[in-house]
């Protein structure tokens, strides 16, 4: 049994690997995929009929296939693409949902505790948040918020497991945030980006600015965004 799988969701790829297991199994595998047609692409032979698989980008990014058969969430909340090899890949519908991201910050001395801001200054705002909600969703998914620097590197990646039972259908949030006391150096300084997936697939980007001088980064802001 074999199947192709294709990766092309993200632009600045060095490299894509295919990490998988068989759903009995705990060992795991790893496959480097090439660049063919510009598409990362590998096609793999299995001795079982089902794997739990992901795709490591650059070494860092860990993704889902969002053209997966179904999703698997593990005891740990990471949630995995799955391969069910008695079907054929791409017949499953997978369906456009409604998904909404914004950057907030926390104001505790406010009767208001969150509000949408782009603009954070050291020294003075703690945590940096972004709040993705996503509607009417059904069954298990996962959330992927990249969180990349100024200067292009990525400073944090997290996924987020979204379990609804398939007989429903709801609503359903997450939250993701970064400390501003654990920067240190000028890295931080500037425009930054968040880019956030949903079951691999890119869904949206937003930008925020950390600065010193608040009276500079609405010029530096809004000319790069």
């Amino acid at each position: 049994m074999s199947r192709i799988f294709r990766f092309d969701n993200m632009n600045k790829v060095n490299q894509v690997e295919i990490i998988y297991r068989y759903y009995d199994e705990d060992s795991y595998y790893r496959s480097d995929m090439k660049f063919i047609d510009n598409v990362w692409q590998t096609e793999l032979s299995f001795v079982k009929d089902k794997i739990f698989y992901k795709y490591i980008v650059n070494g860092i990014i860990r993704l889902n296939d969002s053209n997966a058969d179904e999703y698997y969430s593990e005891d740990d909340n990471e949630v995995w693409s799955v391969a069910d090899l008695r079907t054929d890949s791409g017949t499953n519908e997978h369906i456009l949902y409604d998904l909404k991201c914004k950057i907030i910050k926390a104001i505790p001395e406010k009767d208001v505790m969150y509000q949408d801001c782009r603009i954070f200054t050291y020294g003075k705002d703690k945590i940096i948040s972004t709040y993705v909600e996503v509607e009417n969703i059904s069954g298990i998914h996962s959330i992927t918020v990249i969180w990349h620097q100024p200067d292009g590197n990525i400073y944090k990646v997290e996924e987020a497991p979204i379990v609804v039972e398939r007989s429903y259908v709801r609503d359903v949030n997450a939250g993701f945030w970064i400390k501003l006391d654990d920067m240190q150096g000028d890295f931080y300084e500037n425009v930054w980006m968040v880019s956030v997936y949903l079951d691999g697939k890119h869904m949206t980007k937003e930008y925020f600015v950390i600065n010193r001088n608040i009276g500079t980064v609405k010029r530096v802001f809004y000319e790069q965004a």
